[in-house]
C-alpha cells in the first residue's frame, strides 16, 4: 500500500548518482552499462532535479506519482508549462486544499503552479527503511533510482534506443514527444548535452559495482520486481494494440 511520507531534500554528488544507477542498470538487464549511457541518464536527471541539489525523497526524474502506481508519494510546488486553456482550466478547478495559480504567459504558453497537494505536484517518493526502523539513505537513493530507471525503460521506451547509444540529444528529443517534460525543448537539449559533456570527465571507476548489504538487496529487490512486472504488463499491452490496430 503506497504510503504519504513527508517532503525532504536528499541532495546526492555525481558519483554517488553513477555508482546507484550502475547498480540498478545490472540488476535490471543483468548486463553492464558503458560510460556514455550512464552520462545519458546522469545528464537528463541533473537537470531535473538542479543537479540533485533539489532531489526530494531520492525521487531521481521529478516523476509525478497517480493513485494505484503503488509507489509512496510526497507534496512539492512545481511548476508546469502548458497551452493557456489547460492552464486556466487547472486554475479554475483548483481548491484552497489544492491550489494552482496561473503566473504569466511567454511565447504562447502559460506558466502554471502547482501547490501542495494539488495532484499536480504530487510526486513519488522513496523511503526504505533499515532493520532499526529508520530510513537507510543508500537503500533508499538505489530504489529511487531503480524506478527512475525502469519508468525510461516501460513508460518512455521510445527513448531507450537513444540510451543505448549514448546520445543525450535524440534522448531529450525523444522524452519531449512522449510528454516527459513541458518546457521549451531548445534549452532542456542544450542544457542536458553542456551536463553530458561536463560529466565525462568527472572521475568514477565505471567497472566496479557498489556493494550492497543483504537487507539493502532484499528491499531494493521490491523495486526491481515492481519494474520488471510493468514492463511485462506493458509489453502486452503494446502487443494488443497492434493488434487491434492491424
Amino acid at each position: 500500500m503506497a504510503n504519504k511520507i513527508p517532503d525532504r531534500k536528499t541532495p546526492i554528488t555525481i558519483q554517488q548518482f553513477l555508482s546507484a544507477l550502475a547498480h540498478a542498470w545490472v540488476n535490471l538487464f543483468e548486463t553492464p552499462a558503458n560510460k556514455n549511457q550512464l552520462l545519458v541518464l546522469a545528464a537528463q536527471s541533473a537537470l531535473e532535479t538542479g543537479r540533485w541539489h533539489y532531489a526530494h525523497n531520492y525521487n531521481l526524474g521529478n516523476v509525478k506519482s497517480n493513485e494505484g502506481d503503488g509507489r509512496d508519494y510526497t507534496f512539492f510546488a512545481c511548476n508546469e508549462i502548458l497551452d493557456p486553456a489547460v492552464a486556466a482550466a487547472y486554475q479554475a478547478k483548483s481548491t484552497p486544499e489544492r491550489p494552482a495559480k496561473v503566473t504569466g504567459q511567454t511565447n504562447g504558453k502559460s506558466e502554471i503552479w502547482f501547490y501542495p497537494e494539488h495532484p499536480g505536484c504530487r510526486f513519488r517518493a522513496y523511503a526504505v527503511l533499515d532493520a532499526a526502523g529508520g530510513v537507510d539513505e543508500e537503500a533508499s537513493l538505489y530504489a529511487g533510482m531503480v524506478d527512475y530507471l525502469g519508468l525510461l525503460y516501460t513508460r518512455f521506451n521510445s527513448a531507450w534506443p537513444a540510451v543505448l547509444a549514448g546520445d543525450p540529444v535524440a534522448f531529450v528529443k525523444a522524452l519531449k514527444a512522449r510528454g516527459y517534460f513541458t518546457a521549451p525543448l531548445e534549452p532542456y537539449v542544450n542544457s542536458v548535452q553542456s551536463l553530458f559533456n561536463e560529466f565525462s570527465k568527472v572521475a568514477f571507476d565505471y567497472d566496479s559495482l557498489p556493494v550492497l548489504s543483504d537487507h539493502q538487496k532484499a528491499q531494493v529487490s521490491n523495486f526491481v520486481t515492481l519494474t520488471l512486472q510493468e514492463s511485462i504488463r506493458d509489453s502486452l499491452a503494446e502487443d494488443l494494440k497492434k493488434r487491434d490496430d492491424s
